[in-house]
């Protein structure tokens, strides 16, 4: 079987590789999604998408026990859940990502993403109401050096990070970089 995961800007239709892919699970399996980074080293372009697995099985499970394959060489194209990319990052390239899913104060469920790139930061970005904002930018490591690994351990709300050079350990919530409670948790509410 093969199918293509579309993630391509609208405006340039480049080659982009598969760089890390998440899943998100979920209590019902079909609304479990695969978060994933793709890269374009022409041009120093990144994207992350977001495939619902509904709508993956729809692709390769069409039918009672049938396959939709590709055909005379043609690939089934799977575009993401948004349509278009939850976000689009030029410069250093994104290199891993792993995924939280959370609850506001206000009790909507948010997918937090938190994405490693090729020069040793981690992005911690949220999609609300249709726009992916990059709520805080953490530099890992002294030196530039790309992520390799991520990995969460959300009962102990910790973030572990392997570059060339070692693991970091950091909590996923940070409110040391706040002057008060007040605006730590002001900070986490936007998200």
């Amino acid at each position: 079987m093969k199918a293509q995961l579309d993630c391509s800007l609208p405006d340039k239709a480049l080659p982009f590789i598969v760089q890390s892919v998440f899943l998100l699970k979920h209590g019902d399996w079909q609304e479990s999604c695969f978060y994933v980074v793709f890269t374009s080293a022409l041009n120093r372009i990144s994207t992350v998408c977001v495939y619902p697995v509904g709508s993956m099985s729809k692709v390769f499970y069409p039918g009672w026990g049938t396959f939709q394959c590709a055909r005379d060489g043609n690939y089934i194209t799977v575009v993401p859940e948004t349509g278009r990319p939850l976000l689009v990052k030029e410069g250093a390239l994104l290199s891993q990502i792993v995924v939280e899913s959370v609850v506001a104060l206000d009790g909507t469920r948010h997918a937090v993403m938190f994405i490693g790139t090729e020069n040793g930061f981690i992005q911690k970005a949220v999609n609300y109401d249709g726009e992916t904002l990059i709520s805080e930018e953490i530099q890992v490591y002294p030196t530039p050096q790309r992520i390799s690994i991520l990995r969460l351990s959300p009962t102990k709300d910790q973030l572990f990070v392997e570059s060339k050079n070692g693991v970091v350990q950091m909590p996923v919530i940070n409110c040391s970089r706040y002057d008060t409670c007040k605006d730590c948790v002001l900070a986490i509410e936007d998200i």
